[in-house]
């Protein structure tokens, strides 16, 4: 489990380009994370899936602003590490 704390983070569930998106630091291809224990505008908290293999991973939160249309896109500032 992970949590990121900030402003403005709260996903449309229902949306399938918003969401915490997980991309291989040195690769192609993303992971969308799948089951979010909290959804809050400050606060989430997540699973970090199983079928991570060992790398460095860098982690995106995808929303929009309310009533926005455009996506708005927040990269972590340092990586996270599955061994």
């Amino acid at each position: 489990m992970a949590e990121l704390h900030g402003l403005l983070l709260k996903i449309d569930e229902t949306v399938n380009d918003e969401g915490i998106f997980i991309l291989p630091a040195n690769g192609v291809g993303e992971t969308k994370v799948s089951y979010l224990y909290m959804n809050y505008p400050k606060s989430l908290q997540f699973e970090i899936p199983e079928s991570l293999v060992a790398g460095n991973y860098k982690i995106e939160v995808r929303n929009r602003a309310h009533n926005g249309k455009s996506i708005r896109i927040g990269t972590l500032d340092f990586l996270l590490k599955v061994e």
